[in-house]
């Protein structure tokens, strides 16, 4: 896992239901899964195939009882995502086993484009290198990433594989729509923590000159009270509900009339991509990584981000809100199909596989 983060912390999260989904397809088909987390697990998880490390530092690993009791163990060591990844992969090397650096993001590329040429950029970027290019295999989940990735960390094009993030199809579908206005409102969602990168203090200036408007924003975060203080002020009608359970999600989804992300960069938007899933109309801000080369491009309505342009997009497909066109049940489709977990699993089950035997 993660340095720092705990299977706790993804119960607290309301995510856990989602990120154990793949070691639970890994238990299914007969393997015995080692976490090494970095804090507690629900005793409720614990099982005979699934144990838990506890550590409180990555460096930990290194100490002479815990490298043993791990090399002897593992066959082969899988990442959840690439930050600090450089620590799981000289434990790989020092242990002669094989590591799927697999990710959800490139924290790496985060970084050169939130605080480009700092120092802790610059060496987390040398660091990170190092590892993407000493790894077994590398998993990235865009074609945006993966050319990053070998264009700035000089990782051989044949090393690093398209992965997307997956989605949980058997609960976000498209269910005959979703819940329609019936009485002149438009309900706007939007789900991600609550931090300047999302602006959701655009889409809430925005929403101020939507007639019958009613956003909801799904999360957390250092921005919750300027929104609030914000939408007060612009008498916009605002629910925040902060942290939903994972499950609750599609229901939720289903209840509004369209969903909008106005963030400045995104890795890969799997909020987005399940309310396309579920069949919502889609309004997207251009933003890095949110592009109209983006696979599911094709699917939702680009605005400018600024708020007559996203306000005027609302408005313009307000009927595709009463009644859903051929686009957004075909974009539903795509979803379901293109970032299914199955056919996603499938994809890694192999790869790792492969790096297991040849280890």
């Amino acid at each position: 896992m993660t340095p720092g983060v705990s299977l706790c912390d993804w119960e607290r999260l309301g995510i856990l239901s989602r990120e154990i989904k793949p070691i639970r397809a890994y238990i299914e088909r007969g393997w015995n899964v080692k976490v090494i987390s970095y804090g507690p697990a629900p005793e409720w998880l614990v099982s005979d195939r699934l144990t838990v490390v506890s550590l409180r530092h990555p460096r930990e690993l290194f100490l002479p009882n815990r490298f043993k009791e791990l090399d002897i163990w593992a066959d082969v060591l899988r990442t959840n995502q690439s930050r600090k990844c450089y620590y799981f992969v000289a434990f790989a090397i020092l242990s002669h086993k094989p590591i799927l650096l697999r990710c959800g993001y490139v924290h790496g590329e985060y970084l050169e484009s939130t605080v480009p040429g700092s120092a802790h950029t610059k060496f987390y970027m040398r660091l990170e290198a190092w590892a993407f290019r000493r790894a077994t295999g590398v998993c990235v989940p865009t074609e945006q990433l993966k050319r990053w990735v070998e264009e700035r960390y000089k990782c051989s094009p044949n090393r690093v594989t398209l992965l997307p993030n997956y989605i949980d199809s058997d609960k976000f579908f498209f269910n005959n729509g979703c819940i329609k206005n019936t009485n002149d409102s438009v309900r706007i969602i939007s789900i991600g923590r609550l931090e300047s990168v999302k602006r959701f203090d655009l889409l809430v200036k925005s929403c101020a000159r939507i007639e019958g408007a009613e956003l909801t924003i799904v999360g957390e975060g250092r921005e919750r009270g300027n929104l609030e203080a914000l939408a007060s002020s612009f008498g916009v009608k605002l629910n925040m509900p902060g942290i939903i359970p994972h499950d609750q999600l599609p229901g939720l989804l289903r209840s509004q009339s369209v969903y909008v992300m106005t963030s400045l960069r995104e890795g890969h938007p799997k909020a987005l991509i399940e309310a396309m899933a579920c069949g919502l109309p889609c309004v997207v801000t251009k933003g890095i990584g949110i592009d109209d080369n983006s696979d599911f491009a094709s699917y939702v309505n680009f605005a400018e981000p600024e708020e007559d342009s996203i306000a005027n997009t609302i408005c313009s497909i307000k009927d595709l809100m009463l009644n859903p066109s051929e686009i957004h049940l075909r974009g539903a489709e795509f979803a379901a199909n293109r970032y299914g977990f199955t056919a996603l699993f499938e994809k890694e089950y192999r790869f790792i596989c492969k790096l297991s035997k040849g280890k």
